[in-house]
């Protein structure tokens, strides 16, 4: 059992077994953004499926990594209760993140801002609430929404560990955790929202992590956490 006050890192939930069980870990899709769209009780939808996807073909950076990084940039934009904080927040993100800051010319605002404009563009219709500090409310709401999914999951007795904005349940429960994430936003919210499932337990180092490649240092410490998994545990192999 973790310390208490203690965070359980994304890289160690494929770990965790409830009642000896497989779990799942089921998550909202663009939480935060969708709130917003919901409260503007606009029908306009963001360009794209994904809230986070814009193109930023100028750098050499990966699918994954442009991901992260936007999201990220979108989310503290959405903290943040000015630009200038904002930048520094995300260029001091950055400065840990080795693959994404070497993938980008430099970390001054002339390299930020065009990323920020981007995302603006694609949220033409929320981007009055960059540098609002508006996740602040967002975080009650989806609070709101959390609260209802366990205690509806405790109502029949299913086990359910939540982190964030996502929850983590008996793999069996997964059909039952789906539905009910969907009810328990559209209850609140008057609209729907897509969810999206993780099988993440599949026994102690019991799988080999998928085209792990050794070119960077991320790549190479999370291939040697599961060798040294495969190594210290016994497992059962799924």
């Amino acid at each position: 059992m973790a310390p208490s006050g203690s965070k359980c890192q994304k890289k160690d939930r494929d770990r965790i077994h409830i009642d000896d069980e497989l779990t799942v870990e089921i998550d909202f899709s663009g939480m935060h953004i969708n709130l917003l769209y919901a409260l503007l009780g606009t029908e306009v939808r963001y360009k794209g499926k994904d809230p986070y996807s814009i193109s930023l073909d100028q750098y050499n950076i990966t699918k994954d990594d442009n991901r992260q990084m936007t999201k990220m940039l979108l989310l503290i934009a959405l903290n943040a209760d000015g630009e200038r904080k904002a930048i520094n927040a995300f260029r001091n993100w950055l400065i840990n993140e080795q693959d994404i800051r070497q993938a980008l010319p430099d970390l001054k605002d002339t390299t930020i801002r065009p990323i920020i404009e981007a995302l603006q563009n694609k949220h033409e219709h929320i981007k009055d609430m960059f540098f609002s500090g508006v996740a602040k409310e967002l975080m009650t709401l989806d609070s709101m929404i959390l609260d209802e999914i366990i205690e509806e999951c405790l109502r029949h007795n299913v086990t359910v560990l939540p982190v964030h904005d996502s929850i983590i349940v008996q793999r069996k429960y997964g059909r039952f955790a789906e539905q009910l994430m969907k009810d328990a936003y559209e209850k609140l919210m008057k609209t729907t929202i897509a969810v999206t499932t993780s099988p993440i337990s599949q026994g102690l180092g019991a799988f080999m992590p998928n085209d792990y490649k050794k070119r960077t240092k991320r790549y190479q410490a999370s291939y040697q956490r599961w060798k040294e998994r495969k190594t210290t545990f016994h497992y059962q192999k799924s």
